[in-house]
């Protein structure tokens, strides 16, 4: 009794749209598709460094030359991402200001 039961479910479950050959691979391109975006975020967002600062300018003397990439135009721009007394200091954009005294005291290689 229960075998025809069982048998009757499995021929309505492999008849069923869902689980057809095209649809399974759709499925599975979808799917890696989804981890493959989700696998280079993740790579993406590891190439941006944090450091903590204890204190804002002087701070920035301590950190490796890594954290600040030189402009054509004698700027400096923050590339890693920076915390100094809990507040968040991303993208900074520095010319002619106490922040690029202390980076060029460092960091400019002439």
């Amino acid at each position: 009794m229960h075998y025809g039961l069982f048998l009757f479910v499995q021929k309505r479950v492999l008849r069923s749209p869902l689980l057809t050959c095209s649809r399974w691979r759709e499925s599975v391109r979808i799917f890696i598709a989804i981890a493959a975006a989700w696998l280079a975020a993740s790579f993406a967002a590891r190439a941006e460094v944090t450091y903590t600062i204890t204190s804002y300018p002087a701070g920035l003397a301590d950190l490796p030359c890594d954290a600040f990439k030189k402009n054509p135009d004698g700027s400096w721009t923050q590339v890693a991402i920076l915390v100094a007394g809990g507040a968040l200091i991303v993208g900074l954009h520095f010319k002619n200001t106490n922040e690029t005294r202390i980076i060029e005291s460092k960091c400019d290689r002439k």
